[in-house]
């Protein structure tokens, strides 16, 4: 069973990816978290956050299209476990 964290970044990250004026709102909601992630003991939301940052850094790199990043961020929203 996924931790209560792992599925409210989900549902935040997953309602960003559906409004499209509330990516900001995510960003700021999301900073504060992935900032302490390592302080609140649960690996499951660790791994998560470390994808989301993952996939943002691979943006900002180039590495991925606006287009790609979206495709990962949704898919990480709908996983229903997050590989170690």
């Amino acid at each position: 069973m996924k931790s209560s964290l792992a599925l409210e970044i989900q549902k935040q990250l997953l309602h960003s990816l559906d409004e499209a004026d509330s990516f900001r709102e995510f960003e700021a909601w999301f900073a504060p978290i992935a900032w302490s992630i390592e302080d609140v003991g649960d690996e499951e939301a660790e791994r998560l956050v470390y994808d989301i940052e993952i996939a943002f850094a691979e943006y900002s790199a180039g590495a991925l299209s606006r287009e790609q990043l979206l495709t990962e961020l949704r898919a990480l929203a709908t996983a229903t476990s997050i590989p170690a």
